[in-house]
């Protein structure tokens, strides 16, 4: 499936994510392909965000807009993650992690330990982990 656009929202701070989102290889599947920090580059979409009720400090979210609509559609948390997973498998441990996060019930059961790696992870490097303020 070919997208209009694709947009991962991730934690700049958050080297897991920031490798994350860097090492994924989307320009095949979307017109326009934004990587956006959300601690610099929320803005952008804030309002719409919180019309849909997700909170950016919640973890990863992918934005898509298909060719058919001008709206954005929203996934985050494991929906973000799974459907990253279905798209790309690229190499090294973000491809060994895409493996396991193709089945749904393997990602329902992974992802709360990845989102809590990064909590532990900012915690150490005395990163605040909250993205909203």
């Amino acid at each position: 499936m070919r997208f209009q656009s694709i947009a991962v929202l991730y934690d700049g701070e958050c080297p897991i994510c920031r490798n994350f989102a860097m090492y994924q290889r989307l320009g095949q599947l979307a017109e326009s392909v934004e990587l956006v920090d959300m601690r610099t580059g929320l803005n952008a979409f804030r309002a719409e965000l919180a019309s849909a009720q997700i909170n950016p400090s919640d973890g990863v979210i992918v934005a898509i807009r298909d060719t058919e609509s001008s709206a954005w559609r929203f996934l985050s948390g494991v929906d973000a993650v799974h459907f990253l997973a279905t798209l790309d498998t690229p190499r090294g441990i973000i491809g060994w992690l895409n493996k396991r996060l193709l089945s749904y019930d393997s990602a329902r059961r992974i992802y709360p330990w990845l989102f809590r790696g990064r909590l532990l992870l900012l915690k150490v490097l005395r990163i605040n982990p909250r993205i909203d303020n």
